[in-house]
């Protein structure tokens, strides 16, 4: 029975790394960021995933024609998630800077 309980959490676990999940975590990871008043920890992976996932969805809309309407929804949707982990990544070096100061 026990060896059953492991499964669970390993398959929410493989289901959190589709990139809908991690887009998902990232959003929930930024506005916790932004909304905490300490720095929380640091979500690498997600960022990392997210990242090449960008690079990869740009490879696929140099293949599509120019005068194809998905080309602007995917380009309107790499811009999103740009500025999710731009603002993600602003938030906590801002953070940094301000505890750094105020503890010297």
């Amino acid at each position: 029975m026990d060896e059953f309980a492991g499964l669970d959490e390993t398959l929410s676990d493989e289901e959190m790394m589709t990139a809908a999940g991690v887009l998902k975590s990232l959003e929930e990871a930024w506005l916790n960021e932004k909304l905490s008043p300490e720095i929380l920890p640091h979500k690498t992976e997600q960022v990392d995933c997210m990242m090449e996932q960008i690079h990869h969805m740009e490879e696929n809309l140099k293949k599509l024609d120019k005068n194809d309407f998905r080309v602007g929804l995917h380009k309107l949707e790499l811009d999103r998630i740009r500025y999710l982990i731009t603002s993600y990544l602003r938030t906590r070096i801002n953070k940094i800077e301000m505890f750094l100061f105020q503890n010297l």
